[in-house]
């Protein structure tokens, strides 16, 4: 698997990608309506990007095996405090066959070339999936947010 720095096709496709998915989990973990969802999830994405890809601190990949695009990363530099992985996307057929493993080593020597003595990500409650891969790749929980629906 190769990562590369995304071209402005492979941002936008990814883009595509994120207004679609983390409106959905913030509706869910929220229990808020998918537009109230999509209105946040613009503030954390849209907004948080004036320029882009090209907004100072935060980095586009594509995960690739030859030509075949598997994924997506978005990371973001908090000035070498951390680095935030903020998206990590494996396309559904890519997955289980390691790359999202390989992936996250990729992560790791990248907060090192920036100078970032961790990594921090969120992941939703729901996504027990999600949790057991991180936690398999060395990550552990640093929080945890309850809600009871009345």
């Amino acid at each position: 698997m190769k990562i590369q720095a995304a071209s402005a096709s492979q941002y936008q496709a990814h883009m595509d990608l994120v207004s679609k998915t983390y409106p959905e989990g913030i509706a869910r973990a929220h229990n808020i309506p998918l537009e109230t969802a999509r209105e946040l999830a613009k503030k954390h994405t849209v907004d948080d990007l004036p320029q882009g890809a090209k907004t100072p601190g935060n980095y586009f990949y594509v995960l690739l095996d030859g030509e075949q695009v598997l994924g997506h990363l978005w990371l973001k530099d908090f000035n070498a405090t951390y680095l935030c992985l903020f998206d990590i996307y494996l396309y559904q057929a890519c997955r289980g066959q390691g790359y999202g493993s390989q992936a996250m080593a990729w992560i790791k020597e990248k907060a090192k070339e920036l100078n970032c003595p961790s990594v921090w990500l969120h992941v939703f409650g729901f996504n027990q999936d999600a949790i057991r891969f991180y936690q398999k790749n060395g990550y552990g929980i640093t929080e945890v947010n309850m809600r009871l629906d009345l």
